[in-house]
């Protein structure tokens, strides 16, 4: 009987959502209470070098080939659509495409700007982007505290990439691994090393939070975060890293990189939680603002690494801190060596960053 129950569901609640026209972004926070997200960056808006523009991957969640872990909604740029995650294919093998693309906006019409900086406002806020501008931020980093200054956790600490480099992917392969070599841990951790490198004092949270589960994973973050940043006050910045799903209507894997001296390097997106009614976020002007000032540092220290900042409509714990960040470090068509190199660059503008930012 509950077999039966689950199948009925799973063929008719999509079906439901679709006619109702309902917004998914306020089913879910109904639903799911804000903390159930992923993302996938669907909105791929602007000139992508070697491959055509996609279409966001929208999967019906009644492909009963399939068994799913979960199914989530979102909603990018008016387009929704659901995107499965699943344990294990049926035994059919199917090879698919893994394409090498550059994002990159084609002009600035419908982003915001501040310092050449681009914004793509997702949410509902409509920012006065020169009034928030207007004020500075102040971390309340000091020279003379000792202590950790930067947080580093993984709230989809399972996302995984494309080890090999393949030109082509198995789907039946898993998006996922809890090996912390070769997931977003690995990137964190080189992201932390590049920080200590530099001076600055990091604690590294290595914590699956979505092993048991991906459903509530923000849930878990948020009791690590907490429980670190109360136990270290001298933590200003929090950086959950993740990495992108890039997938295209026909199951194209995307691989953005920016090439510079013949290495390859994985984009980066950085995403800002404005909150919600039911789970607000008073930190988020404070977050746009580093946002902005990290991104502004690493264009310049390499052109094109960055695609354009998302501003969404939840909250992703970012009420927790002045300076919490959700980085986007590669998608899952890249490779793990590429979002590593990335993160070096990441950790050296962010030094340069809290090191300007400190109080004498």
């Amino acid at each position: 009987m509950k077999k039966v129950l689950f199948y009925a569901l799973t063929l008719i609640l999509p079906v439901v959502v679709l006619i109702s026209g309902m917004k998914i972004q306020t089913l879910k926070n109904i639903v799911l209470n804000g903390f159930y997200c992923n993302l996938p960056g669907a909105w791929l808006t602007g000139n992508i070098s070697k491959a055509p523009l996609p279409k966001v991957l929208a999967e019906s969640a009644f492909s009963l080939l399939r068994f799913y872990e979960e199914a989530e909604s979102f909603t990018y740029a008016q387009q929704s659509f659901s995107q499965p995650y699943f344990k294990k294919y049926d035994d059919q093998k199917t090879e698919l495409p893994v394409s090498v693309v550059t994002l990159k906006p084609s002009s600035s019409d419908g982003y915001l700007i501040y310092n050449d900086v681009l914004i793509k406002d997702n949410s509902t806020k409509k920012p006065d982007i020169k009034a928030i501008f207007e004020r500075k931020l102040d971390l309340g980093l000091k020279a003379s505290e000792q202590g950790p200054q930067v947080l580093i956790l993984h709230t989809h600490a399972t996302e995984s990439f494309n080890l090999s480099g393949a030109e082509k992917y198995d789907a039946a392969a898993s998006f996922r691994s809890e090996d912390t070599s070769e997931n977003v841990v690995a990137v964190g951790a080189v992201l932390a090393q590049e920080l200590e490198k530099n001076g600055i004092g990091v604690i590294h949270s290595t914590v699956l939070h979505d092993s048991e589960s991906y459903s509530g994973a923000y849930g878990r973050s948020l009791k690590t975060a907490e429980e670190i940043l109360k136990k270290n006050p001298t933590i200003k910045v929090v950086l959950d890293v993740h990495r992108d799903s890039l997938i295209a209507q026909n199951k194209t894997k995307y691989r953005p990189i920016i090439e510079k001296d013949g290495i390859t390097m994985a984009q980066v997106m950085i995403v800002i939680g404005t909150g919600t009614a039911s789970l607000p976020n008073d930190n988020w002007k404070n977050n746009l603002r580093l946002a902005v000032s990290l991104q502004g540092r690493l264009d310049k220290s390499c052109s094109g690494l960055t695609r354009p900042i998302m501003l969404r409509d939840s909250r992703y714990n970012m009420h927790l801190s002045k300076g919490y960040l959700l980085l986007e470090i590669g998608s899952c068509g890249n490779t793990l060596e590429e979002t590593k190199r990335s993160a070096v660059l990441i950790g050296k503008a962010l030094s340069e960053e809290i090191k300007e930012r400190c109080e004498k």
